[in-house]
């Protein structure tokens, strides 16, 4: 298996490391990004809402990340979650049993523990094995993503995706995609109706499409993501087609 990294951006390090430091509660964040090659790059970071917030301890609203989920245009994931060990203080930030046995439910995705002293590791469970991710923080200013329509939908890809990888990968995440949205459809009068949505853009970093449902669901997500102390803007896609 080649050697994995995650890639994210100093600012939005820097903001996460921010409230981290504020408290000396145990803080959580699901990592918004993509998976290329032998790279995650993190693009977007949401806290999460808490059941339980201790010194040691967090247990999470399950449902924030359907939300979030939820919202992801086509080629984002939730590529790991990171939670903070404000009791923490040295170099390397090792996880705990309870933090494997997290990742092993979250096979595939990443599981980040971070101290106030700014220090991160990362796992990551693939079948039976545990692997060290190496976190690479710096700025990358060559790496804003490139956000395209693709019917109805938004795609954001990395921007250092090749032609033919974009040509082997698109179809299946598209394909995804619609499968995941026809979950959600109901049955009226012999037709299958999918549910409505509308854009909105979410600035951290970069401004990234989100689909926002309608009815409590799309309350809930707006909720979710206005709240998130990260984002700084929210912005309805109508908003921007009109200024």
């Amino acid at each position: 298996m080649p050697i994995l990294k995650l890639y994210v951006d100093e600012r939005l390090w820097m903001r996460i490391l921010a409230l981290i430091e504020e408290t000396t509660l145990e803080r959580g964040f699901y990592i918004v990004g993509s998976r290329i090659r032998d790279m995650f790059i993190a693009y977007e970071a949401f806290e999460f809402g808490y059941e339980t917030q201790e010194e040691a301890l967090i247990i999470s609203n399950p449902f924030g990340r359907i939300y979030l989920a939820n919202s992801l245009p086509i080629g984002l994931d939730l590529v790991g979650i990171l939670h903070s060990h404000p009791f923490n203080h040295s170099s390397f930030p090792q996880p705990s049993s309870i933090d494997i046995e997290l990742c092993r439910e979250y096979s595939g995705s990443l599981v980040l523990t971070a101290n106030p002293l700014g220090n991160v590791s990362a796992i990551l469970v693939e079948g039976s094995e545990i692997f060290n991710v190496p976190v690479i923080i710096k700025r990358y200013d060559d790496e804003k993503p490139e956000i395209f329509r693709l019917n109805d939908f938004y795609c954001v890809m990395p921007s250092l995706a090749t032609q033919n990888e974009r040509e082997i990968y698109l179809p299946r995440l598209y394909a995804r995609h619609i499968y995941q949205i026809y979950l959600m459809a109901k049955v009226r009068d012999s037709k299958i109706i999918p549910p409505k949505f509308r854009w909105i853009w979410v600035k951290q970093i970069y401004s990234i499409p989100h689909k926002i449902f309608n009815g409590d669901l799309g309350r809930l997500q707006y909720e979710m993501i206005l709240d998130n102390p990260i984002t700084v803007e929210v912005v309805e896609e109508e908003n921007l087609k009109n200024s």
